[in-house]
């Protein structure tokens, strides 16, 4: 009997628990959410703080590795993942780095989350 409700107890602070970090995560805020066609975000400049110049950034496509690239804009590596995406794909662009990214107190550039919303 004291087996069956230290299993009840724990199964309930189980959920409790993943209930609570689900919330969590529902609060965090992406800075910016951007619904986008391919064609759009194929010719799109990344831009840091203030419109600074971005000098890289990585991209994540689903089912792929992570990509560097170096510029403000998708590489050929990005630009190929990106003609294999399907609408609905979240494609997020995080680690921006400019030229104020280097400087103490720098403000961190936000991550970008993507959202194909055509299919050419």
């Amino acid at each position: 009997m004291n087996l069956k409700k230290i299993v009840i107890v724990l199964l309930f602070a189980c959920f409790i628990f993943s209930n609570s970090y689900a919330q969590s995560l529902k609060k965090k805020s992406v800075a910016h959410r951007i619904e986008v066609s391919k064609e759009a975000l194929t010719n799109f400049v990344i831009k840091g703080n203030g419109n600074a110049k971005t000098t890289n950034f990585k991209v994540k496509f689903p089912g792929y590795p992570t990509v560097v690239v170096q510029g403000n804009m998708l590489n050929e590596k990005a630009l190929a993942h990106l003609k294999a995406s399907k609408k609905g794909t979240y494609i997020q662009v995080f680690d921006i780095k400019d030229a104020t990214s280097e400087e103490k107190g720098a403000k961190k550039n936000p991550p970008l989350i993507f959202k194909l919303t055509t299919n050419p």
